[in-house]
């Protein structure tokens, strides 16, 4: 993996936050910080994905005919529960 220092200037309540979780985890703190991000992107990818699909079903939402056919496949391919 390749990687790359990074320096930051953060509130003194934030980076005592970020020692303590990183002792109570067993992290390093890049570790730590690396986990953070990872939430954080991902939390930023979701919700960029929930607004296509917000913009897709607005511009052509599902009628009662197209929801009975997927309740219809559902019941066939799983049966009724």
């Amino acid at each position: 993996m390749n990687t790359a220092k990074l320096t930051v200037t953060i509130p003194t309540d934030k980076y005592e936050r970020i020692e303590k979780e990183k002792k109570e985890k067993g992290l390093t703190r890049s570790a730590l910080i690396n986990t953070a991000l990872d939430y954080f992107f991902g939390k930023e990818d979701e919700s960029k994905k929930e607004s296509i699909y917000i913009a897709g079903y607005k511009k052509k939402p599902e009628n009662i005919k197209e929801i009975e056919a997927v309740a219809k496949a559902g019941s066939q391919t799983f049966g009724e529960f």
